[in-house]
């Protein structure tokens, strides 16, 4: 091989690292789990959700978002985790975890 092609496979390699590496620093939100099915008439009425973030401070702010107003409801608008009760009719939850600048983490929860 070369010098040139050295040079340039060490480059690239360098580059792929330091791209990895910035991407892991990236300030991130992660919620648990990341959907769920419920029904109303069911058991399981009932699902935790737990929001983490990858720095500090880090204060986590819920956000539900539904496909019609009966869907269900949260017990918590803040804090690291809240539950999601369903309600009186079926369709779609989606659930935000937010840290208030931008870092964002969402979780679907289907009721039947």
């Amino acid at each position: 091989m070369n010098r040139k092609k050295l040079l340039l496979s060490v480059g690239i390699a360098a580059t792929v690292i330091a791209l990895a590496i910035s991407a892991l620093a990236a300030n991130r939100v992660a919620l648990l789990p990341a959907s769920g099915n419920l029904t109303i008439s069911g058991q399981t009425t009932q699902m935790n959700f737990d929001a983490f973030c990858n720095f500090s401070p880090c204060t986590i702010n819920w956000i539900l978002v539904l496909s019609n107003p009966n869907v269900g409801s949260i017990d918590r608008t803040s804090g690291p985790q809240t539950t999601f009760t369903v309600g009186s009719s079926p369709g779609t939850a989606y659930i935000f975890a937010s840290d208030g600048n931008g870092h964002m983490a969402q979780a679907k929860v289907d009721v039947q």
